[in-house]
């Protein structure tokens, strides 16, 4: 049984009225199926496609004014609003457009979606001038003794939640909001995993990030309100894929360096993986470090929690912490 108030089946009725022509999908199969029995529509040459002859132009065209009335001032309200003849231009063309100034200025992206698009994880669209989408993420770091944010027009002391909760959340839309930091720290490390974040001992004058693999959005937000003097180290899977997350990274002002620990080599015989994959090419910078030569000859990998409850992480970290210059591939 076919629905014509479909949009899906809508557009492809349009689609076929416009060009003469309509392929096959799941969505289609019964209009297909539909317009083949009353004699409408022919195969072609081509996989999947049908054609509507010109002598079956008049019967198809009140066939659509039977079964949709207003297809006619659809097709014209869709070219007078510039919206394709789809699916998708059928429902923005029926839910409307918002004006400029008529949302909030920020709108989580699935709100803005289920309202105008097709549902709420449609692909995304772009919202009015004066609204911003956001994907309400939150921003976990574990901050140093003393630190301070000023967060719309408030400072906020992270030392009771430090004490209390163990770490500082910050919603994004607080985040968009941090005017400043107001307490710098001597030195940055982002962690790309959750569980080495949060269990990677504290050292004063250190602040955590977690910077959840490529969702690093926040994580650069809010490095991007840091002095570029405070150094930058990022410690994650040695991967391909955890090595091309450090490499999009330096992407705004701030430089990262990756940090490997040189007792990570003592791991590469117990807990070194097979990759599914060759390595790819891997900068030659990193390639002076001879775990990173061994693991890429041997296309294996490590994870970065294996070094987490090492008594000498302790010590690493502290170096790290110092503010002074390293070098990022041992401790």
């Amino acid at each position: 049984m076919i629905d014509w108030r479909d949009h899906r089946v809508q557009a492809a009725l349009l689609t076929l009225w416009q060009s003469g022509s309509v392929t096959q999908s799941a969505a289609r199969s019964a209009l297909i199926e539909y317009l083949l029995d009353a004699g409408l529509i022919g195969k072609t040459s081509r996989a999947h496609e049908y054609t509507l002859p010109n002598t079956r132009r008049d019967q198809f065209a009140t066939l659509l004014s039977n079964i949709w009335p207003q297809w006619q001032e659809t097709l014209v309200a869709l070219s007078d609003a510039g919206l394709p003849t789809t699916a998708e231009g059928l429902v923005q063309l029926q839910r409307g457009t918002p004006v400029a100034g008529s949302l909030p200025p920020l709108l989580h992206y699935k709100t803005y979606q289920a309202r105008f698009a097709m549902h709420s994880k449609a692909a995304a669209t772009t919202p009015p001038p004066g609204s911003e989408l956001t994907n309400d993420d939150v921003l976990r770091l574990r901050a140093p003794a003393g630190f301070r944010l000023a967060i719309g027009g408030k400072r906020i002391e992270c030392d009771p939640l430090m004490e209390t909760v163990g770490e500082v959340v910050l919603p994004e839309r607080a985040l968009r909001r941090l005017a400043a930091v107001n307490t710098e720290p001597t030195c940055l490390l982002t962690v790309e995993n959750l569980g080495a974040y949060i269990d990677l001992p504290k050292q004063d004058g250190l602040l955590l990030l977690h910077q959840p693999g490529w969702n690093s959005r926040l994580a650069l937000m809010f490095i991007e309100r840091l002095p570029t003097s405070i150094p930058w180290y990022h410690f994650g899977d040695l991967d391909p894929k955890g090595i091309a997350i450090y490499q999009s990274l330096n992407t705004g002002s701030h430089r990262v360096q990756l940090w490997i620990p040189d007792f990570w080599l003592d791991y590469q015989e117990t807990h070194a993986l097979p990759l599914d994959k060759p390595w790819a090419t891997v900068p030659a910078d990193l390639m002076k470090h001879p775990l990173m030569r061994s693991l890429v000859d041997q296309d294996r990998w490590l994870e970065q929690e294996t070094l987490v409850i090492d008594p000498r992480i302790k010590q690493a970290l502290a170096q790290l912490a110092t503010g002074l210059p390293i070098n990022p591939l041992e401790s």
